[in-house]
């Protein structure tokens, strides 16, 4: 067959490469030895038969005449011989690097020796040069310390004169070296006192800079103090009549809902139901005036989670055109009932934005998803002209403020709620601009406020 024919070609040719790359690179020697080796008639025979086998397009009856006892003998006499030049080769590498190795420690212990032979005439040298030098000095100092009444400094020169000189000038010497002690005594305290006294007055300026700091402190306290008293009384007032806004118009929606479920005739139940709305509406509008005092307050708050389509349609119901908002599509979630109220409020303040700058006859897309993370994500999509950059950032940034400061207009009253009841529940809310124009207000709800849904509660659908 063609199949192990064009195998043995291959083999045959990546042979002949091999063998031609080793005559290229092998030494002569090396050489010689294969072309002494790989002869005979084994050789000769192996690569006749080779060359009979690979010229034929197939393997015919003729070729299996050759006899594959005594082809295979051929090539395996042939390998052997081929192997046996490769050991040598081994054996001869073998021997050059031990050859080697052997010559490199021998010039590695001649260096080494060379080294300590260096090291010892150096301390040799090194120890005689100290020697003569510590005599010379230790002479030189015996006569500095020597008695000058005693002359021994110059006892060999034999001279009383001359010794007389000497103690005199040792004499002198000393006093010499005495007062240029004392002077120095006495400039180290002038630079002490000095030092000290620089540092009583930098001390000092450091108390009256204090004493200053303190008092503009206290005028500052005292004058903040003043503010948040008038703030807090304030606050306190605001509160109050919050309160009592939120009251009277729970009352109110009390007072409708009855009405409501007494009234049979249509047309007023829907005037009923406007009234209602416009209640639910005052009702937001009064709990904004207690979200920017700063103080929780939950008109419906629960122990039990509320399915998140329940607190979007809340929400819905919260806003002037409720008709205009479409839940495109709402996950299968439940929101914490301590938190159902301010997620639905934040959630009709986004709404109440988007309403209010877009076009009356567009929709607002409301929709939500849960994100791998376990997290929602909830999108208000409006078609309006969209938001300049530079006041999207300057929203953002207002919404991403743990303590945002209370707007100066109304205009940015939703907003600013939104960004204090995300901060009290950990709500991540961000303004983005569509390619289309309009603006997306994605708000993240996350998992805390997400309890686990009942497998056997059936789920609420939009």
């Amino acid at each position: 067959s063609r199949g192990p024919v064009a195998a043995a070609r291959t083999a045959h040719l990546q042979e002949q490469a091999a063998l031609a790359d080793f005559r290229a690179v092998a030494p002569a020697a090396l050489r010689g030895r294969w072309d002494q080796t790989v002869i005979g008639p084994d050789e000769t025979q192996a690569e006749r038969d080779l060359t009979e086998l690979l010229n034929a397009d197939q393997l015919t009856a003729a070729d299996d005449a050759l006899g594959a006892t005594r082809t295979d003998a051929a090539l395996t006499a042939r390998l052997a011989m081929m192997r046996g030049v490769e050991a040598s080769a081994a054996t001869d590498e073998a021997r050059q690097a031990a050859d080697h190795r052997d010559h490199e420690v021998t010039v590695l212990e001649l260096r080494v020796a060379l080294a300590a032979l260096c090291l010892i005439v150096l301390v040799t040298v090194f120890v005689t040069l100290f020697r003569g030098i510590t005599r010379q000095l230790a002479a030189l100092h015996r006569w500095a310390r020597s008695d000058a009444e005693s002359g021994e400094g110059v006892r060999t020169i034999g001279t009383d004169e001359f010794a007389a000189v000497a103690r005199r000038i040792n004499a002198l010497t000393h006093e010499a070296q005495a007062l240029r002690i004392r002077v120095h005594e006495l400039s180290a305290d002038r630079a002490s006192l000095s030092q000290a006294h620089n540092g009583l007055i930098a001390e000092r300026e450091g108390l009256l800079r204090t004493r200053d700091d303190l008092l503009r402190s206290r005028a500052e306290l005292g004058g903040l103090l003043a503010e948040a008293t008038a703030r807090g009384a304030a606050q306190a007032v605001h509160v109050n009549l919050g309160l009592r806004t939120l009251g009277l118009v729970e009352r109110q929606l009390t007072v409708i809902e009855g009405l409501e479920d007494r009234e049979q005739d249509p047309e007023r139940l829907d005037q009923l139901f406007k009234l209602d709305h416009l209640a639910t509406r005052m009702r937001r509008n009064s709990e904004n005036l207690l979200v920017l005092t700063g103080t929780e307050h939950s008109h419906g708050a629960t122990a039990r989670p509320v399915p998140l389509v329940d607190v979007a349609r809340a929400a819905i119901s919260e806003i002037e055109r409720y008709e205009r908002v479409r839940i495109h599509t709402m996950p299968d979630a439940r929101v914490a009932g301590r938190a159902a109220d301010d997620i639905s409020h934040l959630i009709a303040e986004l709404l109440d934005n988007a309403v209010g700058f877009s076009a009356p006859a567009t929709p607002i897309q409301l929709a939500g998803w849960v994100m791998e993370n376990g997290e929602v994500m909830l999108s208000v999509e409006d078609s309006g002209i969209g938001i300049p950059d530079e006041r999207l950032n300057a929203l953002n940034e207002l919404l991403a403020d743990p303590d945002p400061a209370a707007p100066a207009a109304a205009a940015g009253m939703g907003l600013y709620v939104v960004a204090r009841l995300a901060h009290r529940h950990g709500v991540r809310v961000q303004l983005r601009p569509q390619g289309t124009g309009g603006t997306t207000a994605v708000a993240v709800l996350p998992q805390l406020l997400l309890p686990a849904v009942d497998p056997f509660e059936a789920p609420t659908t939009p």
